[in-house]
């Protein structure tokens, strides 16, 4: 939405990038919600898509223009994340907001001492964090946050702390939490003993 690439359906698809010396552009998703997201297939022309599916946000009839578009955008997206994680839906994201690093949050649910998702990778709960500052001005840019995401795409399992987190970045794992987080997913959130049945997922793909 930043840097729309303004191609042809039939122009061969690329990678997203941020064009140097380019303004971003100000068009605001307003309705950003779990169904306005189509879940492709694994797979493809791009490395990065071998194990998670590519996702494409559709339906802008309600897009607007807003100078705070992007930093709104990365947190409408980023509550989607919230919620596959958390499965926690609506107002009920929204309550409380904490201290983080001299910002106020509401990841709550990924922050200690409150946090009941110690499987996600630390630095993606600390990127969310920050997208999910309650102050536009506080959440990351778009070239930090393609930063950042990059360098954690690139994390091998020996970069993870031994003993639980060495094996929760294998490809048996990530395909097993894939399957109960999206391709299994409930059609009613249902937070109760989630965060049991993704540690109960990883124990069983890593027993084989």
């Amino acid at each position: 939405m930043a840097y729309p690439v303004n191609g042809k359906p039939e122009d061969p698809t690329r990678l997203e990038a941020i064009p140097a010396g380019v303004a971003a552009g100000n068009i605001m998703q307003v309705d950003l919600h779990m169904g306005k997201i189509m879940i492709g297939s694994a797979g493809g022309p791009f490395s990065e898509h071998r194990l998670v599916p590519a996702l494409k946000l559709i339906d802008f009839g309600f897009a607007q223009r807003d100078p705070t578009a992007v930093r709104q955008n990365l947190w409408k997206i980023t509550l989607q994340m919230y919620t596959l994680i958390t499965k926690r839906t609506g107002w009920d994201m929204f309550w409380p907001v904490v201290p983080y690093k001299g910002l106020q949050t509401w990841a709550v649910d990924l922050l200690p001492p409150n946090n009941q998702f110690d499987w996600v990778d630390p630095d993606l709960a600390d990127l969310m964090a920050r997208c999910m500052a309650n102050d536009p001005q506080n959440r990351p840019s778009l070239e930090d946050m393609l930063r950042e995401t990059d360098a954690g795409a690139r994390k091998l399992s020996g970069m993870y702390k031994p003993p639980v987190d060495m094996w929760a970045e294998t490809e048996r794992v990530i395909r097993a939490v894939l399957k109960l987080l999206v391709y299994d997913a409930d059609v009613v959130p249902n937070p109760a003993g989630f965060n049991a049945a993704v540690v109960r997922a990883i124990e069983d793909a890593i027993r084989g």
